[in-house]
């Protein structure tokens, strides 16, 4: 058998062959397969985010309206849901197209976000109620009983609610801020902006509720933003919240309450004249004495 001589190596054949038997590049390899798993089973678990994250979500939407902003629109909600996301899950709305978030936000998310919000309403008005009580030592009457139009218009009007609804605009008392304070505190020791806005809603609160001659005690959507409009604006150029504010706003919507006029049970009293109205409107806020 002939023996062939052998075939010097060449530079280039031994780095191929050392490549090939490199431990380090190896693990290397196994390193990026890993991070390349991991990375889609990340991408798998934002685009499936459950019931429990998304909740989470709107709750903290929601907060980043209030208490400027109580009635969202479709737009409003939907655009700070998409920060939120972006912010806490960013593959989720990259991963899934936008017809399908869409979609999914009008056929769920946005009535979710909705119950939200109104649930926020609601608690928010009921802790200044709550507020009002212990700093005024009054009995607000309970949402719970069905209270008549006449039940409330006679509470509204006893002498004590009438003294703590001027207390609210007393330069000498600081009663809305206290009660702003009792009802949000931990919101009322955040920047001077966001208390303001607190300081506004609880003014707003305040006023529908101890109002005399405000005819209800809860806080729907027309009447309370038209209270947080008028004393926002007050605040901010006059650096107060004055009586003549809530009597503006109530001159306001006189022409509106008096499309509700409290029907007696036997239906037989005459309803009051514009006249005789606006003569008790007078009365009410007439402080001669």
């Amino acid at each position: 058998m002939e023996l062939r001589p052998l075939t010097p190596t060449t530079e280039q054949e031994v780095i191929v062959i050392d490549e090939e038997h490199n431990p380090s590049k190896k693990l290397s390899e196994m390193k990026h397969h890993e991070n390349q798993l991991r990375q889609q089973t990340d991408n798998n678990n934002d685009v499936d985010l459950t019931p429990k994250i998304f909740t989470e979500g709107y709750i903290q939407v929601c907060r980043k309206f209030f208490p400027s902003n109580l009635w969202p629109s479709f737009d409003d909600f939907k655009s700070e849901l998409e920060k939120w996301l972006n912010l806490h899950h960013p593959n989720y709305l990259k991963e899934v197209s936008e017809r399908k978030w869409t979609n999914s936000f009008v056929g769920n998310h946005h009535t979710m976000i909705q119950h939200k919000m109104k649930d926020l309403r609601g608690t928010s008005a009921a802790a200044v109620r709550s507020a009002i009580l212990k700093e005024l030592g009054l009995q607000i009457p309970s949402s719970k009983k069905k209270n008549t139009p006449v039940d409330i218009s006679e509470w509204k009007r006893s002498q004590k609610v009438k003294e703590c609804y001027y207390k609210l605009y007393d330069e000498d008392e600081n009663v809305i801020e206290n009660i702003a304070k009792q009802a949000f505190p931990t919101l009322s020791h955040d920047n001077e902006l966001l208390f303001n806005d607190i300081y506004v809603y609880t003014a707003s609160v305040c006023d529908i509720v101890l109002n005399p001659n405000y005819p209800d005690i809860e806080c729907a959507r027309k009447p309370l933003e038209r209270r947080f409009r008028k004393f926002k604006d007050s605040l901010l150029n006059n650096e107060s919240i004055e009586l003549d504010d809530s009597i503006s706003i109530l001159r306001e919507e006189i022409p509106e309450m008096k499309k509700k006029v409290v029907v007696e049970k036997d239906n037989e009293e005459e309803p009051h004249s514009e006249e005789a109205y606006e003569q008790n409107f007078d009365e009410l806020f007439d402080h001669s004495d």
